[in-house]
């Protein structure tokens, strides 16, 4: 298992995640952040990026604020992951 902390942006019009120099990976959904709907869509887009079941992530903390901590039961490495979820070329080998 593995840990990646995310900020999540809501109600955005395109969904995608990159690394900001300020704030680590961020991603961004099309879901409103009511009633979990952006937390739904967070683990919905990280789970098709990486490969895994949606069942495999869970937040672990940050439920209601934009900054996420999620569990990920997955055999890649971080590094890897982090890689997926934002697009790098060099994951994709």
């Amino acid at each position: 298992m593995i840990m990646i902390r995310i900020r999540l942006n809501p109600g955005t019009s395109q969904e995608r995640c990159w690394r900001d120099p300020h704030h680590g990976i961020v991603c961004s959904v099309k879901a409103s952040p009511i009633d979990g709907k952006a937390n739904a869509a967070l683990i919905a887009y990280c789970s098709t990026r990486i490969g895994v079941a949606k069942s495999a992530i869970t937040i672990t903390s940050g439920f209601t604020t934009r900054y996420k901590m999620l569990a990920i039961e997955t055999k890649h490495s971080r590094e890897r992951v982090e890689a997926l979820l934002c697009g790098d070329a060099d994951a994709m080998l």
